[in-house]
């Protein structure tokens, strides 16, 4: 059941259509066998009672006079019925007058007792039929039928027609199911392609094409409003997205030029602590706030020490004050 799960769909509707013909052709064979057999018992029951009545005529004679003789030459022309198995005649004190077939045959009318009518078991049929002579019942005549070997025939021939019919049917709907199995495998197969299609290329534009109205055509509809939906967040995804590589590329711009004017503004610094000169920067109104270090030493200012509350116009060396 696993590997027919993964198969494809065109298969596994092919396998369930004949699964289905086979067994309906099965229990329609199965069916009429079985009307077939139980009229067939019914018909033979009939004829047996025919026969038994005819044979209990005829030995109406002989029951009467107790001839041994001539009731067994009448029983035995039974035997030219190949159903009957086997036959007892008795006078009314159940004593047997003449009987053919096996033992079991006659340990199965002793137990059964039975006094008129028909008894059935399985395929066998067991008869009761009255000696009447005058109106009186002299005895009584037994017939044993064994319906097997009929049962049996019947059963071959039902067996080859079903084979045959069985044959020919799975091979017509296989040939009628391919035919037409298109018309329904071919729109989930144009949906599948389709969803493989957006799997391996990612594109979400792609549409999947409606081919009927049934229960596959809504549901590709919703397919298709699925990718509608996603390609909405698929571009405002990609659109955030480049927004965001390009605030990534300002703010990397932006970082490395901050950098480089502190790259240049470490370097000025350097070049301006580095020099023998005063080098003073003071704002407008003359305060000061940058003195490098050979101004902290010509004036005599100590380094740590805040220059911005004095200005520029009172700083002098020591010398010069």
């Amino acid at each position: 059941m696993r590997n027919l799960r993964d198969r494809p769909v065109g298969q596994k509707i092919t396998f369930v259509i004949m699964l289905i013909s086979g067994m309906v052709l099965l229990l329609a064979s199965a069916a009429l066998f079985c009307f077939q057999a139980y009229t067939l018992r019914q018909h033979f029951a009939h004829e047996l009672a025919v026969v038994g009545e005819i044979t209990a005529h005829n030995c109406a004679t002989a029951v009467m006079f107790k001839d041994e003789g001539a009731a067994a030459q009448i029983l035995t022309g039974l035997k030219t019925m190949p159903q009957i198995v086997s036959a007892r005649l008795e006078v009314t004190d159940r004593q047997r007058l003449a009987y053919f077939g096996g033992l079991p045959d006659e340990l199965e009318i002793k137990v059964a007792r039975l006094k008129s009518g028909f008894q059935f078991d399985g395929n066998r049929i067991l008869l009761a039929q009255p000696v009447m002579l005058d109106g009186k019942r002299e005895g009584t005549l037994y017939l044993v039928a064994d319906l097997a070997a009929m049962t049996s025939q019947l059963l071959k021939l039902y067996g080859g027609v079903f084979a045959l019919v069985l044959a020919a049917s799975l091979l017509l709907a296989f040939l009628l199911s391919s035919q037409f199995l298109r018309f329904v495998t071919n729109p989930i197969l144009s949906l599948a392609g389709t969803a493989r299609t957006i799997a391996e290329h990612h594109d979400y534009a792609v549409r999947a094409t409606k081919v009927c109205s049934d229960e596959v055509g809504g549901l590709t509809d919703a397919f298709n409003q699925m990718l509608t939906q996603i390609q909405s967040q698929d571009s405002a995804l990609q659109t955030a997205q480049h927004e965001l590589q390009e605030q990534v590329t300002a703010l990397q711009h932006e970082i490395g030029e901050r950098k480089r004017a502190e790259r240049e503004q470490a370097r000025l610094t350097a070049i301006l602590e580095a020099t023998p000169d005063i080098v003073m920067s003071a704002n407008p109104s003359g305060i000061p706030f940058y003195l490098n270090r050979a101004g902290h030493e010509i004036l005599g200012i100590a380094q740590d020490r805040d220059i911005s509350g004095r200005k520029t116009l009172y700083l002098h060396p020591e010398w010069a004050r």
